[in-house]
């Protein structure tokens, strides 16, 4: 009796074992990648063999990580002195004199924003080692600042913004300052005035308030959440308590204590600045500093004091009120009508419509102010004046500037492309030294054409940009800027379906201006139309005719619905198997997004359909309302995850003998880089086995997988939308993080130097974009590409090429923009610098991504012309000016286009390769693992160009979405999918091949991939336990039967 009783609970506990072993293996194994970074584990042995040497092929300058450290630290601070932007200066109140005294006031003084939160953000550990805070910055520049205040806000935490966290080495410091934490929301709290202490009201030369806005990954900013200190429930306007600072602050200059009123905003979003010019609050000074990076505040007091002249404009609109916006009328989400009928992945019941279309930011003020001033397009009442409190391209100096347009060349190039060369002169008309930025702008024709066929055109969009040197008081410089004719061209999604130029009205002019920002573009084109404001008071203030120049093109609905690329390709194209397209298809450029305009997409009834996109055709009619949609059976299928079809095809070789490896194909005896199509590609990817490639491309959680039969090594790239951020843990983010086993595994380790340190991090790339300095991009992005190299980083997740779709999106210290333009030439050139350094960069996320709330699975709708000249001008032009190596990559985002989840549109091979012309792989977002995540499926991801998941698949027949995600399934019977998995393969091995993770990769170099001991031990451990159960469960059913054996006899 005692034995059967005891054989039971075996069996019982066993069974308990089992079922953990199984289902915590499963996870466990699901997450090998980022377990194995976490214990410094190498899954793979790299043997050189041979009698080559190994070299590396990208080089570190620097010779210790405190040298590396002063030249990150001085770019960055470079950046910011050229980025923030004076947004006020009355009466010269800045900058302050030498030595002069300051008070700082709000929690935000000592709680500074040092960097977002979020996957690129960095970590508590990194922040309070490496950040220079704001008191110490303004000493270093010669200010006496009030200890006593600031010892106050040090002690006193209740009042701070986030969480009060201390490191492991006893410093206080709060999240708001920077953290990892994806979802991390804030609202603003700050002290009254009354619980201030008495050095509040110490005699200062200048009171300077501390506004800080922080935000980050899987979070969007409050716009109506109120809390004590937030009563508006609007985290971008002014809380009460800094409201009521401000009114005391008032008080204090009348009384003579303190000499001026200074506002810093340490926010990457714009903040409303309905403060600024409030006769209640006396403000004399704004500066925007954004968000700084480790030591950025030391260039902060470098402008305040005038050992910097400020010289950044802003790369965004500052609406007075941000729900001015109109795209706020269609924001966060909103759910389908009868969305029951749908699949219940995350947010499939959600969507949002760009409703604005090419109405975002600028484009909308300017373009409904110039209709206004006109009397066309039922433009309403609309007062600029209350509407925008500080336009895109907006800033100030110390000194003044005049700019003089000399001339507009048209200029034929060598292929027949067409280019405008822009000169113009500017010279400093004061007193002091500093550099002005001359801006560009293009105001197409709103023809008859255009109106009956649903093309929009903005009244100004900046097409080009340059940065003076500084330049003396009295000297001038004379730059030239070159725009490229394809920046006249508008996308007619309705009657032609591709770009068209041109119009067949004579009298139908495009003009070019060169102006100090966007609002004064719009006056200077009013102007040369023959508008003056004492005749027109709707016009605000007189524009410089003499500024702008005009011309007249034919229409041409031809000449931009092809470009070199797609030529090109379809020229040279040999088809591997029946049935295959030469170019993805792409014989020229025509509608794509069809299925992502809800006006278009044929899953929607005749009155979704009836609703309508912003046009400046009829303003009052179009411009404000929400849109909604009702989900039908056609929607439900359309969102289903494609299922690959089985065909005829023969499968491409595999498993071949040869002796090709990767190192072959990294470049000549010349050391010239191989391109993508050299013949040599063939022979190594036949070399790869069927199981290898299906290895390779089930994991891409921050890596690319070792390749043993073509002694491919594994790569490591990690997040870094502002700086690199390798690893995941506290105790696994230093330079010292990589432990591949690769003969390279970064310069800290090579060198010895930095090990137990972390990597720099940097200002946002709003400031970037608000330097207006290519040249200034480029070598901050050498200088990222330099800090990767020294942390074993051959390549970065970032940058973030979505654009400031509005003031809300908790990721936009990410991204650079509001404009196309704009932030595609910075992301460009800073691409261009890090890629140089061969660490590949994955620009993130395509497409149509600007939220973070509600961002999974959410169907986002908007019309092909907004996606091609808002959306897509980003990338089309890093693809352009950055992606010099040609190994440029993109990651595509969480959010469904339409119905289809973003890696399975169809753009990846159409747009980005077919008709762009990219040769870098596409990297899903994060890979989720759980069937509420099912949309993801990487397996249909590759039949639709996107190369890798941003995870680790789980293999051995698992199915996401009815689809088996296990590409060892589709090894007979699927020809197409093979061949595609062949094309994955093959663009992220020409990425691998070019980047610094072929440091010291020779000719003769072993690759051999080891599994690593606790995945050993596990899988040993389950076999065991497996066993054992067996043999539990058998000598239980023995002792059963051997019992009713016993009775009966």
């Amino acid at each position: 009796m005692k034995t059967k009783l005891l054989s039971k609970i075996i069996c019982n506990v066993l069974a308990v074992i089992v079922g953990l072993l199984t289902v915590g293996g499963a996870i466990a194994n699901a997450n090998a990648s980022a377990i194995n970074s976490f214990l410094g584990v190498s899954t793979q042995k790299v043997i050189n063999t041979g009698t080559s040497t190994p070299v590396n092929f990208y080089d570190t300058q620097y010779k210790s990580v405190d040298e590396l450290r002063a030249a990150s630290e001085a770019i960055n601070e470079k950046a910011l002195e050229e980025g923030m932007v004076l947004l006020k200066n009355d009466n010269n109140a800045l900058p302050l004199s030498a030595g002069a005294s300051v008070s700082l006031y709000s929690a935000n003084s000592v709680t500074f924003v040092y960097a977002g939160s979020g996957s690129s953000s960095n970590l508590t550990e990194n922040v309070t080692a490496n950040a220079v805070n704001l008191k110490d910055g303004l000493t270093a520049a010669g200010l006496s600042v009030n200890e006593g205040l600031w010892n106050w806000y040090m002690a006193n935490d209740q009042y701070w913004q986030g969480s009060v966290v201390t490191d492991k080495n006893g410093n206080k410091y709060s999240t708001v300052s920077g953290n990892r934490k994806q979802g991390a929301t804030f609202v603003t709290k700050d002290a009254p005035w009354s619980a201030l202490p008495t050095d509040a009201t110490n005699q200062a030369d200048a009171a300077i308030l501390v506004v800080s806005r922080n935000g980050g990954e899987n979070a969007d900013f409050a716009m109506n959440t109120k809390s004590a200190g937030m009563t508006s429930g609007d985290y971008l306007s002014l809380g009460d308590n800094e409201r009521d600072v401000l009114t005391n602050l008032k008080r204090l200059k009348e009384a003579g204590t303190i000499g001026k009123i200074v506002v810093l905003i340490n926010s990457a979003n714009q903040l409303e600045c309905d403060f600024a010019d409030n006769p209640d609050y006396g403000v004399d000074a704004v500066l925007w500093v954004g968000v700084v990076g480790s030591t950025g505040t030391n260039a902060i007091g470098r402008v305040l004091t005038g050992a910097v002249n400020p010289s950044g404009r802003l790369a965004d609109t500052y609406f007075y009120q941000n729900k001015a916006n109109p795209v706020y009328d269609n924001y966060g989400i909103m759910e389908y009508d009868n969305a029951d009928i749908l699949p219940n992945a995350k947010n499939s019941h959600g969507y949002i419509v760009y409703k604005e279309g090419i109405y975002n930011g600028y484009r909308y003020t300017e373009t409904r102010y110039e209709d206004y001033v006109l009397g066309q397009g039922n433009a309403g009442e609309y007062e600029y004046a209350q509407t925008v409190s500080y336009p895109f391209g907006y800033g100030l100096s110390y000194t003044t500037f005049a700019t003089r347009l000399d001339g507009v060349e048209r200029f034929v190039n060598k292929d027949n492309s067409v280019t405008y060369n822009v000169t113009a002169t500017v010279t400093n008309t004061g007193a002091t030294s500093g550099k002005h930025v001359v801006q560009v702008y293009l105001q197409k024709p709103y023809t008859a054409y255009d109106r009956a066929n649903g093309v929009e055109k903005a009244t100004v969009e900046l097409v080009g940009y340059a940065k003076t040197d500084v330049l003396a008081a009295g000297a001038s410089q004379t730059v030239t800027i070159s725009v490229a004719e394809r920046r006249f061209a508008a996308y007619d999604a309705n009657e032609a379906k591709t770009y068209v130029i041109g119009s067949t009205d004579s009298a139908d002019n495009y003009y070019l201006t060169v102006a100090d920002n966007a609002h004064e573009a719009t006056n200077n084109v009013l102007a040369k139309k023959g508008v003056a404001h004492a005749a027109n008071p709707r016009m605000d203030k007189d524009g410089n005719a003499a500024n702008v120049w005009n011309t007249h093109i034919e229409f041409d609905a031809e000449k931009y619905s092809t470009n070199e690329t797609i030529k090109s390709a379809n020229f040279n194209f040999t088809a591997r198997y029946d049935g295959e397209q030469a170019n993805y298809g792409v014989s020229k450029i025509t509608n794509q997004f069809d299925d992502v305009d809800f006006l278009k997409y044929d899953g929607f009834d005749e009155e979704d359909r009836a609703q309508v996109y912003t046009s400046r055709n009829d303003w009052t009619g179009t411009l404000r309302g929400k849109i909604t949609l009702t989900a039908t059976n056609k929607l439900a299928s359309d969102m289903a995850t494609p299922t690959p079809e089985q065909d005829p095809y023969d499968y491409p070789t595999s498993g071949a003998d040869n002796a090709t490896t990767l190192a072959l194909l990294r470049a000549d005896e010349e050391g010239n880089l191989l391109d993508y199509s050299n013949p040599l590609w063939e022979d190594l990817l036949d070399k790869i086995t069927w199981k290898e490639m299906c290895a390779f491309l089930s994991n891409g959680l921050r890596l690319t997988e070792a390749i043993g039969s073509i002694n491919a090594p594994q790569t490591l790239q990690f997040n870094g939308a502002v700086g690199p951020v390798p690893g995941d843990a506290e105790n696994n983010s230093k330079y010292d993080f990589n432990s591949t086993g690769a003969p390279w595994e970064g310069f800290a380790k090579e060198l010895g130097s930095g090990t137990e340190e972390y990597p720099n991090f940097f200002v946002c790339n709003g400031i970037v974009a608000a330097t207006y300095n290519t040249a200034l991009a480029e070598e901050l992005g050498k200088q990222i590409g330099e800090e990767c190299l020294w942390a074993g980083m051959s390549g970065i997740y970032g940058y973030g090429i979505n654009l400031h779709r509005g003031s809300y999106c908790g990721r936009n210290f990410e991204y650079y923009s509001e404009d196309g333009f704009l932030t595609g030439m910075a992301c460009a050139y800073e691409v261009k610098g890090t890629q140089s350094k061969g660490v590949f960069v994955i620009l993130k996320h395509a497409l149509l991504n600007e939220q973070e709330t509600n961002r999974h699975a959410m169907g986002v709708w908007a019309n092909e012309q907004s996606i091609r000249e808002l959306y897509l001008t980003p990338i089309e032009l890093c693809i352009e000016y950055g992606d010099e190596m040609r190994m440029m990559g993109m990651m595509t985002g969480l959010n469904r286009m339409g119905a289809k989840w973003s890696s399975i549109q169809g753009f990846c091979n159409i747009v980005l390769r077919g008709e762009m012309g990219m040769n870098g792989f596409v990297i899903s977002d994060f890979y989720p693992k759980n069937e509420k995540d099912a949309y993801m499926n990487p397996v249909a991801g590759v039949m639709y160009g996107n190369d890798l998941p941003d995870g680790t698949v789980v293999r051995s027949n698992s199915t996401f979405d009815g689809v088996t995600n296990d590409f060892d399934a589709y090894s007979v019977g699927y020809g197409k999918l093979a061949w595609q998995m062949r094309d994955a393969t093959h663009r992220v091995l020409y990425v691998v091949a070019r980047s610094a993770a072929m440091n010291k990769i020779t000719n003769d170099t072993v690759v051999v991939k080891i599994t690593p001991a606790w995945q050993v031990a596990l899988k040993a451990s389950t076999i065991t336990a497996y066993v054992l159960f067996a043999a539990s469960i058998g000598f239980v059913a023995f002792s059963y039967l051997y019992k009713r054996k016993t009775a009966k006899a």
